[in-house]
């Protein structure tokens, strides 16, 4: 039987989908154990979404723990290269690009001149997208400090309001106005205490108790008890209300977040089903994930990953393809079914019916 033709790429993608002539076993033999079904590999679309996801927080139930098995050192077959990692391809800088002496000298004077002024303006622009990424830098990084100082004294819109009002009356020197406020919060803070004192008047604001005990009708401590007692049961109304009012709120970020996840998975489906490029412009995309969360509300997701997306350029590297020694021929008719990929092709052609079939 004659040997099968020898490729060595395509021998890789094949050894373990394609029976060679060479694994079939010889007469007597017991036939070779089936390898262990491999564990399909994560969808290339999920890694953006379990990047939003953890830049939200969420974190996912803990799996139970599996005994790790060494792993096993795959020799490389004989006259086959061991693998190499690539290392990791840097973008390039305006310098990276510029020619040397004796290439600009070969050049046309006017095209001479207008490849230092490209090379004059790449620089500008880089210089500008440093200048802003620092800048933006510091403005995030002060943005989270504000927040973080709101958060910890508990600060919203209308305190930090009255705040700044009364230390603007102090610095102008319109004590009138300052006085006021102070006496304002004072009544406040004895009224919530249920405490009377000089112009504080606990029965303000009830003219039912306070006719009732003109009448004498009620004691006075009687009415302050009726009193503070209804305050307690308004503040606890509010309270429900204000508590019912960030529930609903909260509900609907978080449907909107749900919802984003949803369009980013979709996209990133999208993506990776047309776009060849798309696992290496991921890759550049995932670390500014963190960042597109904090900075932008859910509805802008898509959109602000969509333009991160189409600015990156991947460069490819030429190679000489070699051109594949012919296959043998197989009894497959004319005029199937176009192969899906190179595998499927070759397996068409050794008369396997395609990688369909065989799994």
């Amino acid at each position: 039987m004659p040997d099968a033709p020898q490729n060595e790429e395509l021998n890789q993608d094949l050894e373990t989908d394609l029976p060679l002539e060479g694994d079939l076993p010889l007469e007597g033999e017991a036939p070779p154990a089936e390898p262990a079904a491999k564990e399909p590999p994560e969808p290339i679309e999920s890694q953006m979404v379990a990047a939003l996801e953890q830049a939200l927080g969420k974190k996912e139930e803990p799996e139970p723990k599996l005994e790790a098995k060494p792993a096993e050192k795959v020799e490389p077959k004989p006259g086959e290269k061991p693998a190499v990692e690539k290392p990791t391809e840097k973008p390039k800088k305006a310098d990276d690009l510029l020619l040397s002496d004796a290439e600009m000298a070969a050049l046309h004077p006017k095209t001479n001149q207008r490849m230092r002024e490209l090379h004059k303006l790449a620089k500008g622009y880089e210089s500008e997208v440093e200048r802003l990424s620092t800048e933006n830098q510091q403005v995030m990084a002060a943005r989270e400090q504000i927040m973080g100082f709101l958060d910890q004294h508990q600060l919203d819109a209308e305190s930090l309001t009255d705040l700044a009002n009364f230390n603007l009356a102090l610095r102008t020197g319109n004590l009138d106005d300052a006085l006021r406020m102070v006496e304002e919060a004072r009544t406040n803070i004895l009224t919530a205490m249920g405490r009377e004192a000089p112009g504080v008047d606990l029965l303000q604001g009830f003219p039912d108790l306070a006719q009732r005990v003109d009448n004498m009708e009620l004691s006075r401590e009687d009415a302050l008890e009726i009193a503070n007692h209804r305050r307690r049961d308004h503040a606890l109304q509010q309270s429900q209300q204000q508590n019912t009012q960030q529930q609903t709120q909260q509900q609907q970020i978080e449907q909107a977040r749900e919802s984003a996840l949803k369009q980013v998975s979709e996209w990133t489906a999208g993506l990776a089903a047309k776009d060849v490029d798309y696992k290496a412009k991921e890759a550049k995309i995932l670390p500014k994930v963190e960042q597109v969360v904090k900075t932008y509300p859910p509805h802008l997701w898509v959109p602000t990953l969509q333009q991160l997306y189409d600015a990156i350029t991947i460069v490819k590297p030429q190679q000489n393809r070699q051109v594949p020694p012919p296959l043998r021929p197989s009894g497959a008719a004319p005029g199937g079914r176009t192969p899906a990929n190179l595998a499927d092709g070759l397996a068409s052609a050794l008369g396997y019916g395609g990688i369909d079939t065989m799994r």
